[in-house]
């Protein structure tokens, strides 16, 4: 038996990954932004709120995906917390993707940040 930390994340319960949809919708995304080539050099959005929107964005969809819930509203909520709406955060999508080596790092944070959120369920369980 393996000890908790050293588990592989995908063997442990309860681990949220891409749900399918999200993972072709951002390959979509990154193909058309790459495709158009916006000359736009700062990010519409702060890297620290894609992040966050990001994080809470998966974790709503995996929610909906897990209770057949529609979770339309609870993400124009999130949104709306982090002063966007529908237009501007299809926009900082089309931003990043085409910016793949900006967008791979923030992937990397939101990773990150949902593994140190997982990992401090398990402990306090």
């Amino acid at each position: 038996m393996t000890h908790p930390v050293f588990t592989p994340l995908y063997s442990l319960p309860g681990v949220v990954f891409l749900p399918r949809r999200l993972a072709a919708s951002i390959l979509c995304f990154a193909v058309c932004a790459l495709a158009a080539c916006s000359g736009n050099e700062s990010p519409p959005v702060s890297d620290a709120t894609m992040v966050a929107v990001l994080g809470e964005m998966h974790l709503l969809q995996a929610r909906e995906e897990l209770t057949e819930i529609n979770t339309r509203e609870a993400q124009d909520s999130l949104l709306a917390a982090h002063g966007l709406d529908s237009t501007a955060w299809a926009d900082a999508i089309a931003w990043y993707t085409s910016h793949p080596e900006i967008f791979v790092g923030i992937y990397g944070r939101v990773v990150d940040t949902l593994q140190m959120q997982q990992m401090s369920e398990i402990e306090a369980d």
